[in-house]
């Protein structure tokens, strides 16, 4: 994932309400398998196994956050311990034969809470402020960046 995506992530969370983060989480989870599945086709299973767990880990995240006392939320775990499963063994086989499936469903996850998130009109989750600005190097001018501390990419 480049800097530029990461900042558009950030960003994204940092602006929109809950329903919204939700989306970028599985924005974020496609994104890291669809990194996966590129360095896989260039020969990198380093990076590909890298990618696979931090997509992972953001599924671990929406894991987390779901709230149990709802029927729903238990069949949302189930699914998620099954895509949890396949990427799994995608970084032990080192191959991204088992993600198809599992990229599939978060697709299809991802427009359900597209349309959730339509219709939430709550306010922004103010997750916390973003800096940015420039600085005067030696020869050029430089970007700096700090998203959200508590935000890992």
């Amino acid at each position: 994932m480049t800097k530029e995506e990461i900042q558009e992530f950030s960003m994204r969370i940092t602006q929109g309400n809950k329903s919204a983060l939700i989306v970028t989480t599985y924005d974020i989870i496609l994104k890291y398998l669809a990194d996966a599945q590129q360095e896989y086709e260039h020969g990198d299973t380093d990076k590909f196994v890298f990618d696979v767990k931090k997509a992972n880990e953001f599924l671990a995240e929406l894991m987390r956050a779901l709230d149990l006392q709802y029927p729903v939320a238990l069949q949302l775990l189930q699914l998620y311990r099954y895509i949890q499963k396949m990427l799994m063994k995608a970084v032990f086989q080192k191959k991204p034969d088992s993600l198809q499936g599992p990229e599939q469903m978060l697709a299809s996850l991802k427009e359900a809470f597209e349309e959730v998130a339509r219709q939430d009109n709550s306010v922004a989750f103010a997750g916390g402020q973003v800096y940015a600005g420039l600085t005067y190097g030696k020869s050029s001018l430089n970007e700096t960046y700090e998203p959200n501390p508590g935000f890992r990419v």
